[in-house]
């Protein structure tokens, strides 16, 4: 779906069942990188100093498991991005055309950022519907009435109106996939500025401040899932899993908080210029997977605990002492 409206090219036809090779290295890359983070340290030092040709040919040269496997995961991201034929840049003025290792890396991240993403968020929302049967319920009903009896493939209008899909997806999104994102405030400042807060804090010495004194360089790291389960702001019940609270008027304690986010009250897709530049997509696309799959199947969980992991995209795990990236549920055919 992702290379298809956002590439124009397909990753796999769908016809033969040997798993993708590229799909793999995606689901892989945020865990494998989690588990060799001294690379992101030495990349950040080596940077200003060495092209990334460079830097790559360094790390090929480490005697080290994880790092040889994170270096496969690269190689075949670039080669597939490699076989990708962008017409847009070709057609483009000379000035304004990216050289061949800039139009790499970013389809290479669009493609990590596009699937990984919305992968993660439907595998929470397939889980947490086998959690609550009752939901799982209500919403197979919903989509089966607006497909009839002859399950005709939904429009985006429908979709769209389809009140208690929403709700699911977004409550469900209240777990940002992405759950933080640094900025440095030389990008966006030019000098040093002052940070005011919503609410008075405490400082570990007693003392109560009203806001906060950022120097210029100064790096950021807001978390986006904090203010999306604040209890000020939801309710005593933020952290629990509840699609009815989107088919009642929003608290006003959220509304007053003007929080920036493109995207129901919260901060899953970030804000303003460095907002998600897909998440129109990634809602049609989460709807659209779900519609189909829900009037379908019903879904129930297994005896294994899901540990979801902590890392640049949440994933879920079957126990803490994986390092396999899957959620394995329990699936049969519901009746026609």
């Amino acid at each position: 779906m992702l290379g298809q409206t956002g590439l124009g090219y397909s990753f796999d036809d769908f016809t033969n069942s040997k798993a993708d090779e590229l799909g793999d290295c995606i689901k892989r890359f945020f865990p494998v990188l989690v588990q060799n983070t001294a690379m992101l340290l030495v990349c950040s030092e080596l940077e200003p100093w060495f092209s990334h040709s460079t830097i790559r040919a360094l790390f090929c040269l480490v005697p080290h498991k994880g790092i040889r496997y994170f270096m496969y995961i690269s190689d075949t991201m670039t080669k597939r991005a490699r076989e990708i034929i962008v017409r847009a840049n070709i057609a483009a003025a000379d000035n304004e055309k990216l050289t061949h290792e800039e139009l790499v890396a970013q389809i290479s991240t669009f493609m990590l950022a596009g699937m990984d993403t919305t992968s993660n968020a439907l595998a929470r929302v397939f889980q947490l519907l086998a959690e609550h049967p009752e939901a799982q319920a209500k919403l197979r009903a919903e989509v089966a009435e607006a497909q009839g009896n002859d399950r005709a493939d939904l429009s985006y209008e429908v979709l769209e109106r389809l009140p208690y899909l929403d709700a699911v997806c977004r409550e469900t999104l209240l777990f940002a996939p992405v759950p933080a994102s640094s900025r440095t405030t030389y990008d966006s400042a030019t000098k040093d500025t002052v940070l005011p807060f919503m609410e008075p804090i405490r400082l570990r010495d007693g003392t109560e401040v009203s806001e906060l004194f950022v120097e210029r360089g100064t790096t950021v790291t807001p978390l986006f899932f904090a203010t999306n389960i604040d209890r000020a702001l939801w309710g005593p019940d933020a952290n629990e899993w509840k699609p009815e609270r989107w088919l009642r008027a929003i608290p006003k304690p959220v509304e007053d908080a003007r929080i920036p986010g493109v995207y129901a009250h919260l901060t899953t897709f970030s804000a303003g210029t460095h907002s998600c530049i897909g998440f129109k997509s990634s809602q049609l696309e989460m709807k659209v997977i779900i519609s189909l799959l829900i009037t379908r199947y019903q879904f129930d969980v297994t005896r294994k605990p899901v540990a979801w992991n902590f890392a640049p995209v949440i994933h879920p795990t079957m126990g803490e002492e994986s390092e396999r990236p899957e959620l394995l549920l329990n699936v049969t055919a519901t009746e026609d």
